[in-house]
């Protein structure tokens, strides 16, 4: 009995011995893909991308829808649009912002343009004018504009006034560039209280201007100091008034000064 028992353990031994000394499987990695299927997946994912591009171009929402100009008043919003070169219907990938703007701000009416797109297809441009400061009369006495770069501009036939001075004698382009300079630096109050502004032909050396003023006073003033000294001018028409006196001749040249008609 005893040699069965042990005969059994030496054949279970055997058995494990045996399982043991056989090989294991090794799991085999997943397979990579090879080259020729990496590029066909390259191939393919440009050509998907081409297409969609095909297709977004034929689309409306490819294509300005319109175009809004703001900011126009000097010429119309429809000039500023046609000098753009700007137009419905063109791609919205045909054009670039900084090459619009910088052919608009060489309008001589135009100080800065922004050109905007908005979502999604309309295109914005901001017109951002030269601001008018006086006016001169042609010789058919028609109004023209003085805007603050020193440009003539014809203003509509149907404008016969303006809320501005109006230059008279500055026949020397110097001079008339400098007194457009200070004028372009008053206040709005300020320049609309000057009726007309012409040089002082009584001083040979130096830049020297004559206003009248919408308040019947005359001013002398130097024109490269003209909108500094003339801040003051209020106030001295306010001790004037105090001082019982209505209207005269206030000297600016060097010196303050006022005499009465």
């Amino acid at each position: 009995m005893e040699k069965i028992i042990e005969f059994s353990k030496l054949q279970e031994a055997a058995n494990d011995t045996t399982s043991s000394n056989k090989p294991k499987k090794k799991k085999r990695p997943p397979k990579k893909m090879n080259k020729h299927t990496k590029k066909f997946a390259i191939i393919m994912s440009i050509l998907a991308v081409c297409l969609l591009a095909l297709l977004y171009l034929q689309l409306p929402i490819s294509h300005i829808d319109n175009v809004t100009v703001k900011g126009a008043t000097l010429k119309s919003a429809e000039y500023y649009e046609q000098q753009s070169d700007l137009h419905a219907g063109d791609s919205l990938w045909g054009y670039k912002n900084r090459v619009i703007e910088k052919r608009l701000s060489q309008e001589k009416t135009v100080k800065k343009a922004v050109v905007s797109r908005v979502w999604p297809s309309d295109i914005h441009v901001k017109i951002t004018e030269y601001k008018p400061v006086a006016y001169v009369r042609d010789s058919t006495n028609r109004i023209e504009y003085v805007l603050e770069n020193g440009v003539i501009l014809p203003t509509p036939k149907d404008i016969t006034e303006i809320d501005m001075p109006i230059m008279t004698g500055f026949s020397n382009e110097e001079k008339r560039q400098n007194a457009v300079k200070q004028l372009s630096q008053l206040d709005a109050e300020l320049l609309h209280s000057i009726s007309e502004i012409s040089p002082n032909t009584e001083k040979k050396y130096g830049e020297y201007a004559k206003l009248y003023m919408t308040d019947g006073n005359i001013v002398y003033i130097d024109v490269k100091n003209l909108a500094y000294k003339l801040q003051y001018y209020p106030a001295m028409v306010q001790r004037a008034k105090k001082g019982g006196t209505q209207k005269g001749v206030y000297n600016m040249e060097v010196a303050n000064s006022f005499k009465k008609y």
